[in-house]
């Protein structure tokens, strides 16, 4: 039975990344400017503490951003880096939303060039299946939500 709430959204996230890497090494992630950036901030934040350099590219693009730790959390900086490779890859649902341009083909083609690390998905309402990315794509592991609103 699935588990409610954002704790276990997060907790699987973080246990799923330490698995993949022993807590070091280099993990980027890849989303949609704006709608993603915070959620790879806040992801970026349960894994506080290890020695996991983390970066955020906008869009699957070759451009690798820093992420620092700050007095308030997480954020992507300015601060690009030249990378080679990475140790694991996660992927934010925005990616394979109708708003978004990018493609499988380009996701194979961006782990490729990090030398096909394992691969994690993070969405909400089964994005990445819906989108046919599963079809596609060899996931390690992926983390999807379900979003229940209620506006009282």
């Amino acid at each position: 039975m699935p588990e409610k709430g954002l704790k276990p959204f997060l907790t699987g996230f973080r246990e799923t990344v330490l698995d993949l890497t022993d807590g070091e090494g280099v993990l980027v992630y890849s989303g949609c400017a704006g709608t993603c950036t915070p959620f790879a901030e806040l992801l970026a934040f349960t894994l506080r503490g290890t020695d996991l350099e983390q970066y955020y590219s906008i869009d699957l693009r070759r451009e690798y951003l820093r992420m620092e730790l700050r007095d308030h959390g997480y954020t992507v900086t300015d601060e690009r880096e030249e990378l080679e490779s990475a140790d694991v890859v996660v992927l934010l649902g925005g990616l394979a939303m109708p708003i978004s341009d990018a493609t499988p083909d380009d996701a194979r083609e961006f782990l490729e060039e990090l030398g096909n690390p394992p691969l994690v998905g993070v969405c909400f309402m089964n994005m990445f299946e819906r989108a046919g990315w599963t079809d596609e794509l060899d996931f390690h592991t992926i983390i999807d939500g379900y979003l229940e609103v209620t506006v009282k």
